[in-house]
């Protein structure tokens, strides 16, 4: 078993900084601030002895004791782990999604992008180490091979790996061997729509902000500059119910997370509405209604301060314009599709789609939106290449069992689908980064001996698999993902990893370079 989780792997090394900082000034700057925020907070630095807490600064003059903590991980939920340190982090070399050269390592890279991926590997051999792993590296896609690369044959991880002994299995995946997922404005989690039509907290990279105004007398003008009130959020790490809810909002329906946060409401509801078992569908306006009861009534708001956040949050998800415009956008993607599947000129009905879209932007004239469009579309070209490296995965279209039409199957899905396969197949596309010379010489040895090779590692091997994808999941995705493990009844556990929770818009951009 493992010594620890990621989760008790995050506090452990908060735990280290709260007993360094009674009676100092902390200057935190935006990606462990994101990291405290989902270990607790803000109060947590301030109960713990800090007289002070400010952003990160370098013109600060005095004497500062140097700590290599390794905070770089938060986790919604007990699988999932992300990583907002590494959110920016991206397959790519030089702005491009193809290297210039298929024969590429770490000293391809340019300094700025050697550097990531270095303390990338750095980070993760920092959580190895506390949790006692001993990992067989896995990967697919160029970026994966070079940060698996450099796990592999650091130095600092062959040392570590000879302490450890809890064997796991990490498969490393480019997020650029299937953009479809992240760019679909088909959503079915809460958290995706959500995090898609909420503005961000400043700096933060998963956690939205939620106006507060509803119960107070405040009129906030502005969620994200206001200075009279701050916005509240959906994630509240010290509350067990909303804990819960939140992983709802991960895992459940829609509908069965506004039966959830109205089923707790009740409990607290001062206008006593119908009990949750005599409503047959829950809307905004009834979750409204109850909150705002609570309007002005400080002592129960503190009480229930987490809950009121997310049901504000719901609410204001559901009667958001931005909300409507990515239900109109996911109707003319399935359009676009349709179109896609029965015509043979896609690529002129997408350059088409990309002329109105610019036309409906600043960009003046038609020849400046026609040369953007044929610039998107080259990036666009480029981004169907990126699977042709793959064997079994490089089509995400998948004929329907009814024999007529095809359906989006996931890269991520095929591969866990192989994974967690009764008849174990051959998984091509999935690399194994061996023992180097201990395996060559080894293999050598059984051709001189005329003994049979050992069959091929595959990640199933060991009781725990990390999958980690580099560029961003979907809250979606992970639940897919999970879901196919459980109902595999496979005996291996399953835990995603990624640099952070994507919408459509920031997949694009990521993507397109925008």
């Amino acid at each position: 078993m493992l010594n620890a989780t990621v989760k008790e792997f995050s506090k452990a090394w908060w735990s280290e900084v709260y007993n360094r900082i009674i009676g100092a000034a902390v200057f935190i700057d935006d990606a462990t601030a994101e990291c405290l925020h989902w270990d607790g907070g803000l109060f947590n630095l301030l109960s713990s002895g800090a007289v002070e807490v400010k952003s990160l600064s370098p013109f600060e003059p005095s004497a500062v004791e140097v700590v290599h903590i390794p905070i770089f991980t938060i986790s919604p939920t007990n699988v999932i782990f992300l990583t907002p340190p590494y959110s920016k982090l991206y397959p790519s070399y030089e702005g491009k999604l193809i290297p210039e050269s298929q024969s590429i390592d770490l000293h391809s890279l340019n300094n700025e992008e050697r550097s990531s991926v270095r303390r990338f590997v750095s980070s993760l051999n920092s959580l190895f180490d506390s949790m006692n792993i001993k990992e067989d590296i896995f990967y697919m896609g160029t970026y994966s091979s070079i940060s698996a690369g450099v796990l592999e044959n650091s130095p600092v991880c062959i040392a570590r790996r000879k302490n450890c002994s809890n064997p796991v299995s990490l498969i490393l995946v480019d997020r650029t061997l299937d953009l479809c997922s992240v760019t679909s404005h088909n959503l079915e989690s809460v958290l995706d729509k959500a995090m898609s039509v909420l503005p961000r907290f400043p700096g933060h990279s998963t956690d939205v902000c939620v106006d507060m105004s509803p119960l107070c007398e405040a009129n906030v003008v502005n969620l994200i500059e206001d200075v009279q009130l701050c916005p509240g959020c959906l994630y509240h790490p010290n509350d067990e119910s909303c804990v819960q809810t939140f992983d709802h909002m991960i895992n459940k329906s829609q509908k069965e997370v506004m039966f959830d946060v109205y089923n707790k409401l009740s409990k607290i509801d001062v206008q006593r509405s119908p009990g949750p078992k005599a409503l047959t569908k829950v809307t905004p306006q009834t979750i409204e209604k109850i909150v705002t009861a609570t309007k002005g009534n400080y002592d129960l708001i503190e009480k229930h301060l987490g809950l009121l956040q997310q049901s504000l949050g719901v609410v204001q998800m559901l009667k958001s314009p931005v909300y409507a415009q990515c239900e109109l956008l996911a109707g003319l993607e399935e359009q676009v599709m349709q179109n896609i599947v029965t015509s043979k000129e896609s690529t002129s009905v997408l350059t088409q789609v990309w002329v109105k879209v610019l036309e409906a932007s600043n960009v003046v004239t038609p020849e400046q939106c026609e040369g953007i469009a044929k610039k998107i579309m080259k990036r666009l070209k480029h981004i169907s290449s990126m699977r042709k490296i793959l064997v079994n995965y490089n089509s995400v279209l998948k004929p329907l069992e009814s024999g007529s039409g095809s359906e989006y199957q996931g890269v991520l899905q095929q591969l866990l689908e192989d994974l967690v396969a009764s008849d174990q197949p051959e998984i091509p596309d999935l690399k194994h980064r061996n023992e180097g010379l201990k395996d060559l010489l080894r293999s050598g040895l059984n051709i001189l001996t005329s003994k049979k090779s050992r069959t091929a590692k595959r990640p199933l091997d060991n009781p725990l698999v990390i999958l980690f994808v580099i560029g961003g999941v979907t809250a979606e995705e992970c639940k897919q993902l999970h879901r196919a493990a459980i109902m595999s009844g496979v005996d291996a556990q399953f835990i995603i990893g990624s640099t952070k929770f994507v919408t459509p818009l920031e997949g694009m951009r990521d993507a397109l370079q925008l």
